[in-house]
């Protein structure tokens, strides 16, 4: 896990009061868990203006089944432009919220380092996230061009 990853779980332990650990795979398709929740991280950048991230398919079809297999809840946060959203993706799709899922050429990992690869990705809008707060401890984040 970066250390930014780490600052994010952090930040979303003060504003939400519930305490989650650090996994400790290095490879695990989620950041942190508790009780009764996962969480799976995206630190994206700053000077992003766009109002819809994506969520990559295979995380969400992983995390979604975990989740329900041990009756855990499962967030997805990002941080863009030093403010965290958080979704509570089976509230989502109880609400048969749109995904709109479909592929798109964007880069390998996260650094948007190592070239472009198709993803099949869905998007979710920030204004359908369960929570937003600004970040204003954790370090800046460098900027990245976006290409959408």
């Amino acid at each position: 896990m970066k250390a930014a990853e780490k600052e994010i779980v952090s930040e979303i332990i003060k504003y939400t009061g519930k305490q989650f650990e650090l996994s400790p795979y290095i490879y695990e398709r989620y950041d942190a868990s508790n009780e009764t929740h996962l969480l799976e991280i995206k630190d994206r950048g700053k000077n992003i203006t766009f109002d819809d991230l994506f969520i990559e398919f295979d995380k969400f079809a992983y995390n979604r089944t975990f989740s329900l297999l041990h009756n855990k809840k499962f967030w997805y946060a990002n941080r863009v432009n030093n403010e965290i959203y958080i979704w509570d993706i089976g509230e989502l799709i109880k609400a048969n919220y749109h995904f709109n899922w479909g592929w798109a050429l964007l880069p390998s990992n996260t650094d948007w380092g190592g070239g472009l690869i198709d993803k099949y990705v869905g998007v979710v809008w920030k204004k359908d996230a369960i929570a937003s707060f600004e970040c204003k401890s954790l370090k800046p984040i460098k900027s990245v061009e976006v290409v959408k």
